[in-house]
């Protein structure tokens, strides 16, 4: 009977192990999982015939085909920095999100930008203060960021959406480089693997290929152009 027993023990054992290296397989060969951060432009707004979902043609989700990542594209259409700070610290799915993925896309802030233009029309001296807090939230999202989870951080930086034939585009020129300057300064002092996507640059004067006509989200080679970017930083 006790040989009987240990014979079981013995069995249970083996197929115990061989569960367990299963598992490990499986863990070893799972896709990576990409977690896109921000608003509008993560999202890709009026990609679509409508807007009722993140769109499978934005950024995120061209990463993720050309890289072989599961995406979850939790972009919201018109969300400032606060906004996406509030939901890192208080929303338990942008949390657990956050907590299970292995890289981060973080595209947050053209909105304080441009809500910044719009007040400085009738105020010109509330922009630098707009901007200041934007650029002390991007740190700050990096840093709950951090506090949840060890993965690759890859931030955006802002591009101009303007057309280069309207006067907007040359002031907005002259604002963004230090804004952007600021930003970098922010990724390089964060401690952890935080990279940048030079939107900026790669957008340059080519707002008629890459802006959608009369808006401001990027055009589906502008979301091609995004993905490229944030892949190379990567090392993909």
């Amino acid at each position: 009977m006790r040989k009987k027993f240990i014979s079981i023990i013995a069995v249970l054992m083996l197929v115990s192990s061989l569960f367990t290296s299963s598992a490990f397989a499986k863990s070893e060969h799972a896709k990576k999982s990409l977690v896109a951060l921000g608003d509008s432009i993560t999202f890709g707004y009026n990609l679509d015939e409508n807007n009722n979902h993140p769109s499978k043609v934005a950024f995120p989700s061209i990463i993720g085909k050309d890289t072989d990542m599961r995406v979850r594209n939790l972009g919201v259409p018109g969300w400032s920095t606060e906004q996406l700070l509030n939901a890192l610290r208080k929303d338990d799915k942008f949390r657990q999100a956050v907590r299970h993925a292995d890289i981060i896309t973080l595209n947050i802030g053209s909105n304080d930008f441009l809500q910044g233009l719009l007040a400085s029309i009738e105020n010109p001296d509330v922009l630098p203060g707009i901007l200041e807090n934007m650029v002390e939230n991007i740190g700050s999202i990096i840093s709950e960021i951090q506090s949840l989870s060890d993965a690759k951080i890859v931030v955006y930086n802002i591009f101009n959406p303007f057309p280069t034939e309207s006067g907007v585009h040359a002031y907005v020129d002259y604002i963004l480089p230090p804004v952007n300057s600021d930003i970098y300064s922010v990724i390089q002092s964060s401690n952890g693997d935080v990279i940048l996507a030079d939107a900026y640059s790669a957008i340059g004067d080519d707002q008629s290929i890459y802006i959608i006509k009369d808006d401001n989200h990027p055009t589906d080679l502008g979301h091609k152009i995004l993905s490229e970017i944030a892949i190379k930083s990567l090392g993909l």
